[in-house]
């Protein structure tokens, strides 16, 4: 939530906040001289801040009381709270529609939409069903439509813009970008949770320990004909007994797939991962067998980024700062996000190699996931490593230069705090 959404924890508090939101003085552009175009951009300018700065304060003021009326203990403090945040929360929010829907000056219809839509994007929510429960609210309160082909779709659902909304596509975009923004940090969120869950390293679990393990699926692209999908990725959790493995919750693409799973009680022999093949068992319904595949392909996919891992020979901190020869398992930290427009990507791994031929020192990609594949097709041969890897092609080459200074910036704290 926004900073100005205090708690408030008394009855004398929350009496400063029940009186309806003032009545913004706006200077009128309409009477400003047409030829005076530097005043005229000057007062609007003013006008959009101050309404913005409004917009933002009204809305934090209706989360507050709706809120903090559960923060009075006296029950008749309580009644008379309810129904004061009630009545000013319906004349704050009618006041509101007036710049929404009404007939203000555009330029500040526009701002008071840009406030409103940036002010429910920027709540600290932590999992799907919260940005659910807030697009639906949105939806209600005629702040959004709902629109199964619209620009905003942060899930399976699609969103768009209220037919009057006034916002150009500059501003569009920027909205666009604060929900996709709220989305990745919901995933960060709901991933890091389950992440906590798990007990297991990977050997363990592959040994036959009892437990749970939580693997990063990466998405990763396949071809049908001359058409690319993305098969989906997300986190999986998952329990073992040491025989049979059982799927218990995902966040991501996989959510919904994995939840059905659970549901239908599928579950996957251990063994089955040392095949080449998934499973196909003869006597359970096909629904069942597909979801038995499923969680097959899924965990296989998780199981290869620790093999690509397993087939280093050498550390990031050997190969990046003592320049050793040999198999570095090279895992970027954070997302990836492509210049000029293009795609972000996440869980970036690979295995690069350093090799020496005839006294110079060659890079090249030993092993790389299919979702990079594309991103490295042009440089996918051997190339003589250069000073700071420039003379390898990009983009390997800045993803080199980067995995570099994450290295160096790692060792430079870990010796800082040794000097402490």
């Amino acid at each position: 939530m926004p900073d100005n959404k205090e708690k408030i924890t008394s009855f004398g508090k929350l009496k400063e906040m029940w009186g309806a939101t003032v009545e913004l003085d706006l200077p009128d552009p309409k009477t400003i001289a047409p030829d005076d175009l530097v005043k005229q951009a000057e007062i609007i300018d003013a006008g959009q801040q101050k309404v913005q700065e409004w917009t933002k304060n009204l809305l934090a003021k209706v989360d507050q009381r709706a809120t903090a009326v559960n923060t009075i203990e006296d029950r008749n403090q309580k009644r008379i709270a309810q129904k004061l945040a009630q009545d000013n929360n319906a004349t704050d929010l009618k006041a509101l529609d007036s710049f929404l829907h009404g007939d203000r000056d555009p330029f500040y219809r526009q701002a008071a939409w840009f406030a409103t839509l940036e002010y429910f994007f920027s709540e600290d929510l932590q999992t799907t069903a919260e940005l659910a429960t807030l697009l639906e609210r949105m939806v209600a309160a005629n702040y959004l439509t709902k629109d199964a082909a619209g620009p905003l779709k942060p899930y399976k659902d699609g969103y768009n813009f209220c037919p009057n909304c006034p916002l150009d596509e500059t501003e569009k975009t920027k909205v666009k970008l604060m929900l996709l923004s709220l989305r990745i940090k919901i995933f960060d969120y709901e991933k890091t949770a389950i992440k906590e869950k798990g007990n297991l390293e990977i050997r363990d679990f592959l040994a036959g320990k009892p437990g749970r393990l939580a693997l990063t699926i990466n998405a990763e692209p396949i071809r049908r004909g001359e058409q690319t999908i993305w098969r989906s990725g997300g986190v999986l959790l998952v329990r073992s007994d040491g025989t049979d493995i059982v799927p218990l919750e995902a966040t991501g693409g996989i959510k919904e797939a994995i939840l059905e799973a659970k549901t239908m009680e599928v579950h996957l022999r251990l063994d089955s991962l040392n095949q080449n093949f998934p499973p196909f068992i003869l006597s359970l319904p096909k629904e069942k067998n597909t979801k038995v595949q499923l969680l097959w392909h899924l965990i296989k996919r998780g199981l290869f980024r620790y093999k690509i891992a397993s087939m280093a020979t050498i550390n990031q901190k050997e190969f990046f700062l003592e320049g050793k020869t040999g198999d570095c398992f090279l895992e970027f930290k954070g997302n990836w996000q492509v210049p000029n427009g293009g795609p972000t990507i996440s869980n970036f791994f690979l295995l690069i190699n350093r090799s020496e031929e005839e006294g110079a020192k060659r890079i090249c990609i030993a092993k790389a996931p299919n979702h990079l594949v594309d991103f490295f097709k042009d440089c996918m041969g051997k190339y003589e490593e250069g000073n700071k890897f420039e003379g390898v092609p990009q983009p390997l080459r800045a993803v080199l230069q980067a995995a570099y200074g994450q290295i160096e910036n790692i060792q430079k704290s870990v010796q800082m705090i040794a000097v402490k």
